[in-house]
């Protein structure tokens, strides 16, 4: 089988990317090549059992404590374009008048709001989710934590 791993190094070469990226992207591209495919079937996953769920009311506190280095961190990188769309999937209308980002936002503002602690949010953008989530969540002043971001890129592989 022929490789194509020399054309792709040489396209994110000349964009610019790092040696750890291209070499990420190379394991991966190996990993396919051996017919791994990075996914689990629904027989593979499974409900927790309801024992090994808890309530929040019912944690100690030395557990709620430990909620100050708590970082929820969303993937936030998918377009949406075999959907026809040309913005973040997470901006689609998901419930009633929210969309999936409001979702997501509300769940963090709520933990914050229960714990009293300054859980932050970060979202994973791809370079093409980037602009038009940052722009909608301007709408949340109280989400943005003093001298944290609420973002960052994941890397970029030729497609």
């Amino acid at each position: 089988m022929k490789s194509y791993l020399p054309q792709f190094v040489e396209t994110m070469q000349k964009a610019g990317l790092n040696d750890l990226t291209i070499q990420s992207f190379s394991t991966y591209y190996y990993q396919i090549l051996e017919g791994l495919t990075g996914k689990l079937t629904e027989q593979e996953i499974s409900p927790p059992d309801v024992e090994k769920i808890v309530d929040y009311n019912t944690l100690s506190a030395k557990i709620v404590s430990s909620l100050e280095k708590l970082v929820v961190i969303k993937l936030n990188g998918g377009l949406g374009t075999s959907m026809g769309l040309k913005k973040a999937k997470t901006l689609l209308q998901a419930k009633g008048e929210m969309n999936f980002l409001d979702i997501i936002v509300r769940q963090v503002l709520n933990i914050r709001s229960k714990s009293n602690k300054d859980v932050p949010l970060l979202l994973m953008h791809s370079f093409n989710t980037r602009e038009d989530s940052l722009k909608y969540l301007e709408k949340y002043s109280e989400l943005p934590l003093p001298d944290l971001p609420l973002d960052f890129l994941q890397s970029k592989f030729p497609k």
